[in-house]
This record gives structure tokens, sequence and C-alpha cells, in this order.
């Protein structure tokens, strides 16, 4: 099963592309740290009422809608707002990925980055686990 550590393994990966230039990888592994971070939660937060994702092309949405619906009334509505760009970080994942490439830093930070940082502090901030975690690692 993947863990938190997973998720910050993806993280530092793409703080490395990032710091190379590398913003479509960056982007991937970025996304990638979010959904580890959701799915792990989720599983530990339900249990056996976790429902696994369908496989093909929508199973990250499906695990995307669960932890939404599961964290709603949890968070602030201002927080929920932030972490329903979860979605829009999956587009952009897939798009950079295969179809885009980023301009520039800029481009880069203002399409994608700043919506990762904001997600990734609310997550940091409600998922006790995660942040130990993060505070552990050495990557």
């Amino acid at each position: 099963m993947k863990t938190y550590k997973n998720a910050l393994e993806n993280r530092a990966v793409a703080i490395y592309s990032e710091n190379k230039s590398y913003y479509e990888i960056a982007v991937s592994r970025y996304y990638y740290s979010v959904y580890l971070i959701i799915n792990k939660y989720l599983k530990d937060k339900l249990g056996n009422d976790y429902k696994a994702p369908p496989q093909g092309k929508d199973s990250h949405i499906f695990i995307i809608e669960q932890f939404l619906d599961y964290i709603e009334d949890k968070v602030e509505d201002d927080e929920y707002d932030i972490l329903e760009l979860i979605k829009e970080l999956r587009v952009h994942r897939n798009n950079y990925e295969y179809k885009k490439n980023f301009s520039s830093l800029s481009d880069f930070k203002k399409i994608f980055k700043e919506n990762y940082e904001d997600i990734e502090a609310i997550l940091n901030e409600y998922i006790k686990e995660y942040k130990e975690e993060k505070e552990r690692f050495k990557g």
C-alpha cells in the first residue's frame, strides 16, 4: 500500500524537477503527491467503507470526488473551495504531461504551482499523519 512517504518522495522529485526547469515533470510529480495523500487518507479514515476506484482513465476522478465528499464538512468553506482545485491539478497534469509545455517559470507558478501550494498547505493542516511523516522525511 502506498504511504505518505511515497507522496513525499514524489514531492521531492517535483521540487528537484522544478529546480531544473523540468516543469512538465514537476507537474506530474506534484499532482501524484497530492493524489497519494488523499488516497491514503481515505483508506485510513474509511477503512472497510473505502471504495476502490474503478480501473481505467477515471480512477483518479473517482478518488478525488470521494475525498471531496468525505472532507466537505470537516474543513471551512474557503478551504473546501481550494481543495476542489485538485480536479484542476489533474487536468493540468494530463495536459502538461502529454500535450503542452510551460513557456516560463512564471507560467508554471501561475497555472499550477500556486494552486498546488494552497492545496498542500490545507492537507498538511488537516492530515496529522501526513504532517508527521513530512517532518520526519529526509528527501
